[in-house]
């Protein structure tokens, strides 16, 4: 019973929502050999911690796992219809302007329905920093 306590307590990635037909996303063929060497580098990396240590592990100077909560209303994507509404919108930082962009169950409700609190879904691969653009 240690082992999988310990188990649920990685981050996991799961890949049920991943969308990849709007234009301000990219497919995985998309990316470079270079971005997809370093976005596994960077799972890995990540799969050795919780959701909550991420959040609050630093990447320059912000979080490498930042939680929005809604989708954000200035966002370059559109809110796909495939996708729950009772979910807290995120990103993961990568390297320069890539992110992973997913969702996270509240821990809460997953407490409250008996799921792992620990997954990240992703929904879009974002090169250009266009899911949560910074305002000039």
């Amino acid at each position: 019973m240690q082992v999988l306590r310990t188990l649920v307590e990685f981050t996991s990635f799961n890949f049920k929502f991943f969308d990849s037909s709007q234009q301000a996303g990219q497919d995985f063929k998309d990316w470079s050999h270079k971005q997809l060497y370093e976005l596994f580098e960077k799972l890995k990396h990540f799969g050795e911690h919780s959701i909550k240590h991420l959040q609050l592990q630093k990447h320059g100077k912000q979080h490498t796992l930042e939680v929005y909560g809604a989708f954000p209303a200035h966002s370059q994507f559109s809110l796909p219809a495939h996708v729950p509404d009772d979910v807290r919108w995120a990103r993961f930082r990568l390297e320069g302007a890539n992110r992973l962009i997913g969702f996270v169950v509240d821990q809460n409700k997953c407490a409250a329905l008996g799921l792992c609190p620990n997954i990240f879904y992703v929904v879009f691969l974002d090169a250009h920093h266009r899911f949560y653009p910074t305002r000039t």
